[in-house]
This record gives structure tokens, C-alpha cells and sequence, in this order.
């Protein structure tokens, strides 16, 4: 699936932008990894986005809701590691080296390569599928994928 590759590489970029941040002594090197979580970032969007249309509307939703949380929570987050928690700058960056784990970990179960479209909210299914609730069943992941995004 070219998607996964997409996703696993962003995944890895994330990882070196955090850690290239973290350890940077020189603006130059902070910024270069600033550009990598932003190259990271947009590769992981469009992925996720276009494979948001394999699982209906509810997917798309999730996304929405993901990507505007990313930098209220990615703030938050630090904010209370280093000003509640207490923790240094550069040890708060590598705490967050779990969040892009956890968006692999997150897509990994959401995403069933090669699964033909199938929309899952149709108008008998809206609030309850076979499966379970179906936008609950999404969301989660979803939510979890994107919110690891504060880690860039």
C-alpha cells in the first residue's frame, strides 16, 4: 500500500525532527529540524486525507477534528511538561517521541490494506453498524493519529 509507505516515512521524519530539535545547539540545526516536521506533517495529511475517502464520511470528520486540535493540544502539552511537570524544554521534545509511535500504532488499526470502499454511514447505518458504532469505532483512531501530530 503506497499509503503506508507515505505514512512510515513521516513517521521516521517525525521522529528525526523531534530528535533534531531536542539535541540542536545551533538555530540553524532547530530550524532544519523544524522544516523536517513540516515536510512530515503535510506528507501525513495528504495521506491520511486521501485515506479518509476509503472509510466514508465519519473518517473525514475525524480528520477535521484531528488536525484542528494538533496545535491547541501540541501546545498544551508542552506547556504543562515543561511548566507543571517541570521538565526542561529538551526533555519534554522527547517525551513526545511516543506521540508519532502512537499514530503508527493508531493508523495500523484503523487502515485495512487493499479494502474496497464501502460507505459506512449510510442512511440505515448513521447511528449504529454491525460492527459497533461507527463513528465512535473511527474516531478514536482518527483523534489518536492526529493528535500525535503535536509532537512536530
Amino acid at each position: 500500500c503506497p499509503y503506508r509507505t507515505l505514512i512510515n516515512i513521516g513517521v521516521v521524519m517525525s521522529i528525526a525532527s523531534i530528535l533534531v530539535v531536542a539535541m540542536a545547539r545551533h538555530l540553524l540545526v532547530a530550524l532544519l529540524g523544524i522544516a523536517i516536521a513540516s515536510a512530515s506533517s503535510g506528507m501525513g495529511e495528504s495521506a491520511f486525507l486521501a485515506l479518509s475517502t476509503q472509510h466514508g464520511p465519519g473518517a473525514l470528520a475525524g480528520w477535521a477534528s484531528g488536525t484542528g486540535m494538533a496545535g491547541l493540544s501540541g501546545s498544551i502539552t508542552f506547556a504543562v511538561l515543561t511548566s507543571f511537570v517541570g521538565l526542561s524544554p529538551q526533555a519534554s521534545m522527547l517525551v513526545c517521541l511516543a506521540f508519532p509511535l502512537l499514530m503508527l500504532f493508531a493508523q495500523s488499526r484503523l487502515h485495512q490494506p487493499n479494502v474496497s470502499y464501502t460507505p459506512l454511514l449510510t442512511p440505515e447505518r448513521q447511528l449504529q453498524s454491525k460492527t459497533g458504532g461507527t463513528v465512535e469505532r473511527l474516531f478514536l483512531p482518527l483523534f489518536l493519529i492526529y493528535f500525535s501530530y503535536t509532537s512536530n
